[in-house]
C-alpha cells in the first residue's frame, strides 16, 4: 500500500494522496487528524481479520470509532478510501494466468445500508490498472451491477448477487435469465465469446476449438496470454478488434479472480501490520508462565513477556546483543521465580540487575516498540515466504513513541530507525514505520541522521506529513514535506514547535 487517500473520514475532509515511505512521520496540533489517520491502519487490521456485516469493524480491540455515523465527517453520507497497491499477485492455478499486476488503484465508497440501521456497506468500488477500468456497484438488496471496460452486466442480461467474505471485499454470483443457475463466471459472457470465435473456425473442429479456448480463458486476466491463445488457435486470422472484445468479456466474467486476489492481499497486509497504542500496558513484577505460541504482539505490549519467553535462546540472544544493547545500552532476560511465574529483568550498563517494574516508565514504554520493530524485521520477514506471500510489506504504526522518554532516549529511537533502514536496504526488506508524534527531538534527530554521511537515512526514505498545514500558512490542510541532503525540512513553517500561545 504505497499511496492512500481518505475522504469524509472523521475530521479529515480530504487528505489528498499521501505517500507511505519507509519512515513516515505525522505531526500537527492536537485534534488536527493525525491520530485519526494513523488509526485508519488499526481499523483496517481489526476489520480484515474479522468477519463483519459491513465493511469495517468500527468498534474492536484496536480502535473504537463506535459506528459509521460517528466516523463519517459531519454533514456527509459517505466515506471514501483510495489506495494504490504496487504489485498484486493473481490467484490462479492456470498456467496462462499472469502472475501479478502492477500499480493497482482501488477506490471505495462506503455508505449506510439503511438510514434506520447501524449497518454500513460498500456502495461502489473502482479498480484501475494498465488500460483496465472496472466499476462495481453494490445495492442494499444484495444485487449488483458491474462495468468492466465497457462490458456492462445490464447489457448482458446478467443478474449479479454480492456476498460477504472473510476479508474486505465482496464476491459475486452470476445468474443469467437464460441459463438460470448461480455461477462464479458469466454464462452470457462466454456465449458472446463463442459467437465471436465462430467466425474463425470451420464446422469440422469448431466445437473442440471453442471448448479448448474457453476453458483456457476461464482462469486468465492476462491480456498478452489471452491474445497469444486467440492468435494461435485461429491461425492468425483473428483481428485486433475481436481480440479486444474477447479480452474485455473475459475480464468481466473473471471479476471474482481479481476480487479473490485483492482479498488475499488484504488478509496478508493485515497480518503483517502492527499497531502500537500510545499508552503501553502496566508492567507487573511477576508474569504467569503459559505455553502459548505467541506469533503477534498486542497493541499495548501486554504479551511482551510471553513473546520473549517463546523465543529460542539464540533469538533472544540476538535481540539483546544486536538490537537492545548497541542502541539503548541495556538487555532483557526472563528469570524464573517459582510457582510457574517469571520476572522480566533489565540489565543496564554499570548497574545491578533490576525487575522491569523498578526501572521507570521510560524502559517500560519503549520496550514494546523496540520488540515489535525487531520482530517485524528479524522474525516476520524471515519466517514468511516472501516469494509466495501476497503482501511483502510490513507496516508498524506507532502513536507517540516519545511518551515518558527522556530526549536522549528519543534520539536513540531515531538511531534505531536508521538501523532499520540500513537492514531493509541491505536485505531488501520492505518495512514501513508510521509515527505520530509531538516530539521536536525526534523530528530534528531524523534531520541530523540524514545530514550525517555515516548514517543510512536518506531524504527519499522519509515523508513528513504536517496536519492542519493551512493554519501554519501552507497551501494544503495536510502538507507533505521532506528533508534536504543537509537534513533541513523543506517548506517547514517558522516557529512550528514554538510554545507561544496567541489568545486573541
Amino acid at each position: 500500500m504505497d499511496k492512500i487517500r481518505l475522504q469524509h473520514y472523521r475530521c479529515l475532509d480530504d487528505t489528498g494522496y499521501l505517500s507511505v515511505k519507509p519512515i513516515t512521520v505525522l505531526v500537527g496540533a492536537n485534534s488536527s487528524g493525525k491520530s485519526s489517520f494513523l488509526k485508519y491502519f488499526a481499523l483496517l487490521k481489526q476489520s480484515v481479520s474479522s468477519f463483519v456485516q459491513g465493511v469495517f469493524l468500527w468498534n474492536g480491540p484496536l480502535v473504537d470509532f463506535r459506528d459509521f455515523d460517528n466516523t463519517v465527517s459531519s454533514g456527509q453520507k459517505t466515506i471514501e478510501v483510495e489506495f494504490t497497491i504496487n504489485s498484486l499477485p493473481i490467484v490462479s492455478s492456470f498456467r496462462f494466468s499472469k502472475k501479478k499486476i502492477d500499480n493497482v488503484n482501488i477506490h471505495l465508497i462506503l455508505g449506510k445500508l439503511d438510514d434506520n440501521e447501524h449497518e454500513d456497506f460498500l456502495k461502489e468500488m473502482s479498480i484501475t490498472y494498465d488500460d483496465n477500468r472496472i466499476k462495481l456497484y453494490f445495492h442494499s438488496n444484495r444485487k449488483a451491477d458491474i462495468d468492466v471496460n465497457g462490458i456492462k452486466s445490464n447489457d448482458l442480461n446478467d443478474t449479479l448477487i454480492w456476498g460477504l467474505t472473510n476479508s474486505l471485499f465482496p464476491k459475486f454470483m452470476f445468474k443469467s435469465k437464460e441459463h438460470g443457475e448461480n455461477e462464479e463466471h458469466s454464462y452470457n459472457a462466454y456465449k458472446n465469446i463463442q459467437e465471436i470465435l465462430t467466425n474463425y473456425f470451420d464446422d469440422e473442429n469448431q466445437i473442440t476449438k471453442l471448448g479448448l479456448i474457453c476453458s483456457r480463458l476461464r482462469y486468465s486476466l492476462d491480456k498478452e496470454s489471452i491474445e497469444k491463445i486467440l492468435i494461435r488457435q485461429s491461425k492468425e486470422q483473428i483481428d485486433n478488434e475481436s481480440i479486444l472484445k474477447i479480452y474485455n468479456m473475459v475480464m468481466y466474467s473473471n471479476i471474482n479472480i481479481l476480487l479473490d486476489s485483492l482479498n488475499l492481499y488484504m488478509l496478508s497486509f493485515a497480518k503483517k501490520m502492527t499497531y502500537v497504542k500510545p499508552l503501553r500496558a502496566i508492567v507487573e513484577r511477576y508474569y504467569r508462565y503459559n505455553n502459548y505460541a505467541v506469533d503477534s504482539i498486542d497493541a499495548d505490549g501486554s504479551n511482551i513477556p510471553m513473546f520473549l519467553n517463546s523465543l529460542s535462546d539464540n533469538a533472544l540472544k540476538d535481540f539483546n546483543k544486536h538490537w537492545l544493547l548497541p542502541i539503548f545500552g541495556f538487555t532483557i532476560k526472563l528469570k524464573p521465580s517459582g510457582n510457574g511465574h517469571v520476572e522480566m529483568i533489565v540489565i543496564d550498563k554499570g548497574k545491578v540487575e533490576r525487575n522491569l517494574i523498578d526501572v521507570g516508565f521510560g524502559f517500560t514504554q519503549v520496550l514494546p516498540i523496540l520488540t515489535i520493530i525487531w520482530k517485524s524485521i528479524m522474525v516476520d520477514c524471515v519466517n514468511s515466504d516472501e516469494t509466495e506471500d501476497f503482501c511483502k510489506t510490513h507496516f508498524v504504526a506507532i502513536e507517540q513513541p516519545e511518551l515518558h522518554l527522556h530526549p536522549r532516549f528519543q534520539g536513540m529511537f531515531v538511531d534505531m530507525l536508521d538501523r532499520v533502514v540500513r537492514i531493509c536496504h541491505k536485505e531488501k526488506k520492505d518495512v514501513r514505520i508510521i509515527i505520530e508524534t509531538h516530539s521536536e527531538t525526534i523530528v530534528n534527530r531524523i534531520g541530523t541522521k540524514i545530514a550525517d554521511e555515516s548514517s543510512h537515512l536518506k531524504p527519499t526514505d522519509v515523508n513528513v506529513l504536517l496536519f492542519n498545514g493551512k493554519n501554519e500558512g501552507l497551501d494544503k490542510y495536510i502538507e507533505s514535506t521532506s528533508y534536504d541532503e543537509e537534513g533541513y525540512l523543506v517548506n517547514w513553517p517558522f516557529g512550528f514547535f514554538s510554545d507561544y500561545v496567541d489568545r486573541d
